[in-house]
């Protein structure tokens, strides 16, 4: 990349102070001195190109070279001043806030020996997720169970017999609270601490797991079923958008939504609950296989900063439409479920969609909030492979709407575990795709004409359980990203 290096003299400025009847001469400051180094140099250097609210960058103090790349990037970022967008409401920033108030960043960045890099297709896992719950209150603190919320199929959670509403009670042998819950979480989605862990269910049952290389297809379950009436509904779970090696994955969802028009579904049902993003191309690819759009619609515009340093080579914002999807379903509406763990390149499928009016039932919760997306920008140094995914772009629809900061409103309010929480802890959750739980059944009771009401909070109820309000959060679970710098993606 050619970079245009400007030369800044900087001119002598003297103040003269009184000291009786003659002059002082007081020189200025030196100017700061930039003294970084090494990888620390290339991030400062990247994100004042690429970064979404670059002049902040340009206007930062960096932090001392001598900290970690890691801690470096988050120390910068969080220094920031100006770097929101104060025309929407709420605005636009990179990251949220936790319940304590603490920022968290969706930028981060990550090392791995420079010879390695794992297969899309398959990768170490456990092979399901959770939700942490507090059962009670006690001297210790917020006394956590676990209630596993998906199983991956094929995986070793699911070898061992673990069901979507199965409590887990115990972890390493204790009983779960805070640290335990940071630990576990940790262990369960990066494999801090190993890759094996020991954990006990609400029945007694111990279980020894191992993380075993497994399929990553972020396909969780697809299936036909019918409504009360006898509609066919397409139903699909998905979590995350992701290619796959040579679009292995990419490819699957084409031969899903094939089988899907030929057993005549007449609608479809997109379970997006656990998916915080991923691919903008797998996102594309979703919208034009689900919905009746053409290559001559808009699928997005992506909007990056007025410094873009390839902006000879594309339009910014950079605009892309739609697929021409034969074998997609074609449909006017769908039907999406969506709660605050769906993100990024699944609120665009939403955004997208809407963009061109297609008509988007969301049933579920708010979702995160995440309307910007990153850049893939690699570094290469002692024998590492740096890969940094700053917020490089904004993502707006066909109409220009972009103002979802604070999430994507759903049309019905419906809570998966309200059972647990407000009747009984021990009230059923039932499997993905079993028309009796509770966000696909409100699904298909829409399909069949009949009504659904928002959830409301009985007044002056214990709940059963309580959700926990500080979450685990880690920008590396999903974002709509970008995998080649703008001037070479094919969107």
């Amino acid at each position: 990349m050619n970079k245009t290096v400007f030369l800044i003299t900087f001119a002598a400025v003297f103040l003269f102070v009184s000291c009786g009847n003659d002059p002082v001469i007081t020189p200025p400051p030196p100017p700061p001195t930039n003294t970084l180094s090494g990888v620390n140099k290339w991030i400062d250097e990247e994100l004042k190109d690429w970064y979404y609210w670059n002049n902040a960058v340009k206007s930062a103090t960096p932090p001392s070279n001598s900290l970690a790349y890691d801690e470096f990037l988050d120390k910068l970022l969080l220094s920031l001043k100006g770097a929101q967008d104060n025309t929407e409401s709420p605005p636009t920033i990179d990251g949220g806030y936790n319940s304590d108030g603490s920022r968290f960043l969706y930028s981060y960045i990550e090392r791995t020996s420079a010879t390695t890099r794992a297969s899309q297709n398959e990768a170490l896992t456990f092979g399901f997720d959770i939700e942490a719950f507090r059962i009670e209150q006690n001297s210790t603190g917020d006394h956590i169970n676990f209630l596993v919320s998906w199983v991956q199929p094929d995986s070793p959670a699911d070898e061992e017999g673990f069901k979507r509403g199965m409590w887990i009670t115990q972890y390493q042998g204790e009983e779960i609270y805070m640290p335990q819950y940071e630990k576990f979480w940790n262990q369960l989605h990066f494999f801090q601490g190993g890759n094996t862990m020991t954990l006990k269910d609400s029945s007694g049952t111990s279980y020894t797991l191992t993380a075993a290389t497994a399929s990553a297809s972020p396909i969780i379950f697809h299936d036909i079923v019918e409504t009360g009436s006898g509609k066919k509904v397409a139903y699909l779970v998905y979590n995350e958008f992701k290619q796959g090696d040579k679009g292995t994955f990419d490819a699957e969802l084409r031969e899903i939504f094939a089988q899907f028009k030929a057993d005549g579904a007449q609608e479809l049902v997109l379970d997006l609950r656990f998916n915080p993003g991923g691919a903008v191309s797998s996102c594309q690819l979703l919208t034009s296989l689900a919905a009746n759009v053409g290559p001559s619609k808009i699928f997005c515009k992506l909007l990056y900063n007025k410094d873009i340093p390839v902006k000879e080579h594309f339009a910014n914002p950079s605009v892309a439409s739609f697929f021409d999807e034969q074998d997609g379903l074609k449909l006017n509406k769908i039907y999406v479920l969506a709660t605050d763990d769906t993100a990024s390149a699944s609120e665009m499928f939403i955004n997208s969609l809407r963009g061109v009016d297609i008509d988007i039932v969301h049933i579920g919760t708010t979702t995160e909030g995440k309307n910007v997306g990153m850049n893939l920008l690699e570094h290469s140094a002692g024998g590492y492979s740096y890969e940094m995914w700053p917020i490089t772009f904004k993502i707006l629809n066909a109409k220009d709407f972009c103002d979802y900061a604070g999430g994507l409103e759903p049309d019905y309010s419906k809570n998966q575990y309200w059972d647990i929480q407000y009747v009984s802890r021990n009230s059923p959750v039932y499997e993905l795709g079993d028309p009796r739980e509770r966000l696909l059944e409100a699904a298909l009771t829409l399909i069949d004409g009949g009504t659904v009401t928002d959830d409301v909070v009985p007044a002056r109820t214990r709940t059963a359980t309580a959700p926990l309000t500080k979450k685990m959060h880690d920008p590396r679970l999903g974002g709509a990203r970008v995998y080649e710098r703008p001037g070479s993606v094919s969107l």
